[in-house]
């Protein structure tokens, strides 16, 4: 999928390559992150970043164990702006997620290869307004505007952001699969939700894997 997925040329998912855009790559992996979204820059959270921020019972595991490592990226713009396809895809599943820090609005599109191999994007902390008039099945065109980026009080509690994550396979949890893995759950989750970036396709790297796996160490 990877290899497939490296090859395309996808579309800006906000509406410009993120590499022609001002932008700050941060580090959330300490005390939690003061932000608000900026007009000027896109603020980016990484990929595989180990956080401190995932406290409350909404994160934690039935061991006992919490929910720490973002398996998405996170692009940190303004609430309203345009979220565009990245490939040619059809609308897998849709709905609001509402619980406090929950994915709020959320649209997943699956996308399919030219040799048939399907896999999933998911678009976290939308608006309201990008779920009206959806229904599963319908095509969205590369670089088709589809949703917007939610406010705080719409999209789960969060500074408006988009969560990108990719998926090999939605493991019968559909809207439900995590944004987030416990430590112990890395190796599963990492393979099934490839970096972001593939499509991104920022000139430098957007993971954290290798601070993750520092700490292992």
């Amino acid at each position: 999928m990877r290899t497939a997925v490296a090859s395309t040329d996808p579309a800006p998912v906000l509406g410009r390559p993120l590499a022609d855009l001002p932008y700050t790559i941060m580090d959330w992996s300490g005390t939690e992150p003061q932000i608000e979204a900026d007009d000027d820059r896109v603020l980016i959270g990484r990929y595989l970043e180990d956080r401190t921020i995932y406290t409350t019972d909404a994160f934690a595991t039935a061991d006992g164990e919490r929910r720490t490592v973002h398996l998405g990226v996170d692009l940190c713009v303004p609430a309203g702006h345009a979220i565009h396809a990245p490939l040619d895809g059809v609308v897998e599943a849709f709905g609001d997620n509402d619980a406090p820090l929950d994915y709020g609005p959320v649209i997943i599109l699956r996308h399919t290869m030219p040799d048939g191999l399907s896999f999933f994007t998911l678009y976290g902390h939308l608006s309201r307004a990008s779920l009206e008039g959806l229904r599963p099945g319908a095509r969205v065109a590369a670089g088709a505007p589809f949703a917007t980026v939610g406010a705080r009080s719409e999209n789960g509690g969060w500074v408006p952001h988009l969560h990108l994550q990719l998926l090999t396979d939605l493991v019968g949890l559909g809207l439900d699969v995590p944004g987030v893995a416990p430590r112990s759950e890395l190796a599963v989750w990492a393979s099934l939700s490839p970096d972001p970036n593939l499509l991104l396709r920022l000139p430098e790297a957007v993971s954290a894997s290798a601070d993750v796996g520092a700490a292992d160490r």
